[in-house]
């Protein structure tokens, strides 16, 4: 389960740090997608080769407007909940819209209405700063983003007393592409650290990743399957 928070993580992190490029750019996705379905497996090597394991972990699907603005996104487990999230772009601001659905589709909600945040975008020379608020406007956390080249290479987020939650270092191949990501979450005086790894084992004919290999802590091992649909 370890492995789907951490890319969760990299994945909302990375589309938060938004300056002049749309969401498409910033998650360094080329051409005109449309949608993105990536399903995630164990994975196993057999004579050299990875493959997968059949039982299916998760899927996570990603929706984008026509000017690649990211406009949904759904997360749902081997054990039938699901996570969506509905993006309103407003510029430096996005409201979201959370709902979260048991095994039998209901939501979770008493009320049956979604969570809804809204994200404040501030930037500061090579910095974002990322401000999440509750419905009644209550801080609840800040997030804040440091880029070298273009890319995001340190992320941090904070709760809503300024204490650290997590820490996220990144790095990348030469062409861009996601290399490793070393995240650290805080726990009263503890900190907890996974090294994720990624390998590249597939890409279309725009050079967008369509098989990836993870390996966390050099010792569990997801195959990601990526079917991209474009405008």
């Amino acid at each position: 389960m370890k492995k789907q928070i951490v890319l969760l993580i990299i994945i909302i992190g990375i589309i938060s740090c938004k300056t002049n490029n749309n969401d498409l750019k910033e998650s360094g996705l080329n051409g005109s997608v449309k949608k993105i379905i990536d399903s995630n497996y164990d994975g196993i090597q057999k004579f050299g080769e990875w493959e997968k394991v059949n039982n299916l972990k998760d899927k996570m699907v990603r929706e984008f407007d026509k000017q690649g603005n990211l406009i949904k996104i759904e997360f749902s487990n081997e054990y039938g909940c699901l996570t969506r999230w509905i993006y309103d772009n407003m510029g430096d601001t996005s409201v979201v819209k959370c709902y979260s659905y048991n095994p039998s589709g209901n939501l979770y909600d008493e009320v049956n209405q979604p969570y809804v945040t809204k994200k404040i975008r501030e930037f500061k020379e090579n910095k974002t700063f990322e401000k999440e608020f509750d419905s009644k406007g209550n801080l609840l956390s800040i997030l804040e983003l440091i880029k070298e080249f273009g890319r995001i290479i340190k992320e941090t987020r904070y709760n809503e007393t300024g204490e650290k939650r997590y820490e996220q270092y990144y790095s990348y191949f030469d062409d861009g592409k996601m290399k490793e990501a070393t995240l650290i979450f805080f726990t009263n005086e503890t900190a907890d650290t996974t090294t994720t790894k990624f390998d590249i084992l597939k890409v279309d004919d725009f050079n967008n990743i369509i098989k990836r290999l993870t390996i966390e802590n050099k010792k569990e091992y997801l195959i990601t399957e990526r079917t991209i649909e474009y405008y």
